[in-house]
């Protein structure tokens, strides 16, 4: 914000009185007093950016030795609560008060300017005293050459001291036109700034209570580490389907115990609703705290949905006619005019490329039929996917053909589909549209990368560019699709779960974690909750045969 560094500005008005008739000796005397005049404003000018370097300085010096040190202290902390266990949060809590103390330090340098205005007013102060210097050497001159004086000297003098002021007054504006800009610039981040600090040092200290500290029925439950996840995956396999009926839920998948928010060191058997009911309603049963199975307590935890699970092709805009297309831009088939989803990725089959995306993306006149795998002799029309869709661009001259399906596959495993691109369509890239990233292989998804939690990132026709984290990998979850005209719920399995701010019409788009490795493509959403639920990438490779890479 720097807010502080032109308040007492050098008073810039000249001590003058102009010369009202004309007498050489009285104008002798008047150009030498303008001059002083213009002198001494210059010279106070240069003095207050000598000052105000300096106090300037000294701050941005402070400032850094102290964020330095608090910084060095903060990274021996850990250290130092290793060596005792009974002071070991307290050591932490003054780490972490020590980093953002420290990082305080840096954001007060920063949006307060110490820094930025000691290297301005040292650059512009070595300005103006050029400026002055090369004044004081050509007035000597100019001085010579006009005197004695007559109007038309004198007038050349006055304007040689005009211009000078001119070049002196716009290097110190120009000066003052960078502060006010940054000072604007500051005050718009420093409360984002603030509050992403504050979020960020809130959540380090929730992670490091929930390893150090719990409650005596977490104690008990911890126990359940030891039971191998297999008996999990077993579990859901052979019972999802009665527990689904039993306990009237949506799906049931594999995942950690939630306790307010966050996520505990708990395997458990995630149980998805569309709303939590409470006690006294009809066809209300409770879930067991803990599900018995060959011999082993499993836990349980119930998370709602908020409403249905929907495969949706629908609604909003995103992508626009540019020529060149990639992942995460606007598509549909030619015949359909109210349906659209994202292109997902670029894959390569016998050495042809090709385009993936969702069955219900693809593949919307053979679901209107009632079709689940495509088949271009029982088509509905033409096979040829274009972007943007017919929804998101109405003028058909604006929308560009990428490619024609080839295969596609909509069952319990799978809502996937592939199309070939042709050379004479438009050129498709393989960087996701909006992240700029290129996709550096496939990923799995399993219980230790979940616990971390992962980090993902996906860019979809609707949201645009989304960041979330992976809750569950394995989930068995009712999916409602939209198949001849009825809405159908299919029990998709081993599906990953995430929770990542998707939309209607993000279908099909990829999924990638933070080193740019695909985890698989999205076909559904619970939209209240925020909850996507992704094909894993491996799944919809092996099954259509194609790669990542030629």
């Amino acid at each position: 914000m720097n807010n502080g560094s032109h308040i007492d500005v050098p008073d810039k008005l000249h001590n003058y009185s102009p010369l009202s008739v004309w007498d050489p000796k009285e104008a002798l005397s008047k150009i030498q007093e303008l001059y002083a005049s213009s002198l001494k404003i210059a010279d106070d000018t240069i003095a207050w950016y000598r000052k105000y370097r300096r106090r300037k300085g000294g701050w941005a010096r402070i400032l850094r030795i102290l964020a330095i040190v608090l910084m060095i202290l903060s990274t021996l902390m850990p250290y130092m609560s290793s060596t005792n266990k009974d002071w070991q949060l307290t050591f932490l809590y003054v780490g972490y008060i020590m980093a953002a103390t420290g990082a305080g330090f840096m954001i007060l340098d920063r949006f307060y300017g110490f820094s930025s205005s000691w290297i301005r007013f040292v650059l512009t102060g070595m300005d103006l005293e050029n400026l002055r210097n090369q004044f004081v050497e050509k007035w000597q001159i100019q001085l010579m050459k006009n005197v004695p004086l007559t109007k038309e000297s004198f007038c050349l003098l006055v304007d040689t001291i005009s211009t000078f002021r001119s070049g002196f007054e716009a290097t110190a504006k120009a000066e003052t036109v960078l502060w006010a800009k940054e000072n604007i610039q500051s005050m718009s981040e420093l409360s984002r700034e603030l509050k992403l600090k504050s979020e960020e040092l809130k959540a380090m200290l929730d992670k490091r209570l929930q390893e150090t500290s719990g409650t005596a029925n977490d104690n008990i439950l911890s126990s359940t580490d030891e039971i191998p996840e297999e008996i999990f995956a077993e579990a859901i396999r052979e019972n999802a389907g009665k527990w689904k009926e039993e306990y009237n839920v949506s799906g049931v998948g594999l995942g950690r115990k939630v306790r307010d928010g966050n996520r505990m060191k708990i395997r458990c058997l995630v149980f998805y609703v569309e709303k939590k009911l409470e006690k006294g309603v009809s066809d209300f049963k409770p879930i067991p705290l803990q599900i018995e199975f060959k011999g082993h307590q499993l836990p349980t935890d119930v998370i709602s949905l908020g409403g249905k699970v929907m495969a949706s092709s629908f609604p909003a805009l995103l992508c626009d006619n540019a020529a060149d297309k990639r992942p995460g831009c606007s598509v549909s088939r030619v015949v359909v005019n109210n349906r659209t989803g994202t292109i997902g990725l670029k894959v390569f089959k016998n050495g042809k490329e090709h385009i993936m995306s969702c069955y219900h993306v693809f593949c919307q006149p053979e679901i209107a039929i009632g079709l689940k795998e495509f088949d271009l002799s029982k088509s509905n029309g033409s096979a040829v996917i274009e972007s943007p869709s017919s929804q998101d661009e109405p003028d058909p001259s604006r929308r560009k053909a990428l490619g024609t399906v080839t295969q596609g596959i909509l069952n319990t495993e799978i809502d996937g589909a592939i199309a070939i691109l042709h050379k004479e369509f438009t050129p498709f890239h393989a960087r996701l549209c909006s992240l700029g990233i290129s996709i550096n292989g496939p990923r799995d998804i399993t219980m230790d990368e979940i616990d971390l939690p992962l980090a993902i990132s996906a860019v979809g026709r609707t949201s645009g560019v989304m960041a979330g984290v992976v809750l569950h990998a394995k989930v068995n979850i009712d999916v409602s699709y939209l198949i001849k005209g009825v809405l159908t719920t299919m029990f998709m399995q081993n599906m990953i779960c995430a929770k990542l701010p998707a939309n209607g019409g993000d279908s099909g788009c990829p999924v990638v974690d933070h080193d740019s490795k695909i985890i698989g493509i999205l076909f559904a959403t619970a939209t209240e909750e925020g909850l996507a639920y992704i094909v894993p990438i491996n799944r919809l490779l092996n099954h259509f045969q194609v790669t990542l890479n030629p």
